[in-house]
């Protein structure tokens, strides 16, 4: 027994000394707490430029949670603007961006389409856009409101480059008269 008190004494005392220290074990790289966002921001906004210095997207947002050993970003509130000649708002609760390429858009999101005074607006709980293909799929139920009336349909698909549009699933169109006379 004697032998054993210094090992026990030794042993109590690393114990006490860890737990007084506040001594934490190294998570392992799988565990969900070594896995938390690398970078973080707070009412951020990101601007895209093409190479002759013209703004191509502005993705704005109250939060943003980047992880790069995933490849992945977690936004707030996100507001994405896509300038041009036609062009594009989308927004939503939260948002998912997936190895730059993928913006996964969750509740509440619009999608607003501009040329000039003309506006057209689609609503629905879920979309994605691929940013290079510039192309939407927006799952539903979908109500798009436009200046000759409302459509309401079970999802969209949109290519954003060409400006078309297409509903899917059980399409119901109101017309609505545009204009006097």
């Amino acid at each position: 027994m004697r032998r054993r008190l210094p090992l026990l004494a030794l042993a109590v005392a690393v114990l006490l000394a860890g737990w007084w220290g506040g001594w934490r074990p190294t998570p392992s790289p799988e565990s969900p707490a070594a896995v938390g966002p690398e970078v973080q921001l707070q009412a951020f906004r990101l601007d895209r430029f093409t190479a002759d210095g013209r703004l191509e997207r502005r993705l704005e947002g109250a939060r943003y949670h980047g992880y790069r050993h995933q490849d992945l970003a977690e936004i707030d509130a996100p507001r994405l603007w896509l300038p041009g000649e036609i062009e594009w708002r989308l927004r939503g609760e939260q948002a998912t961006v997936i190895h730059g390429e993928l913006l996964l858009l969750r509740g509440g999101v619009e999608v607003e389409r501009r040329i000039g005074d003309v506006r057209w607006q689609a609503h629905m709980p879920l979309a994605r856009l691929w940013w290079r293909q510039q192309r939407l799929e927006g799952d539903g139920p979908v109500r798009l409101d436009a200046p000759w009336g409302e459509a309401r349909a079970g999802a969209l698909s949109a290519d954003l480059q060409r400006d078309l549009w297409w509903l899917e699933g059980g399409v119901e169109v109101r017309y609505e008269r545009m204009g006097a006379g």
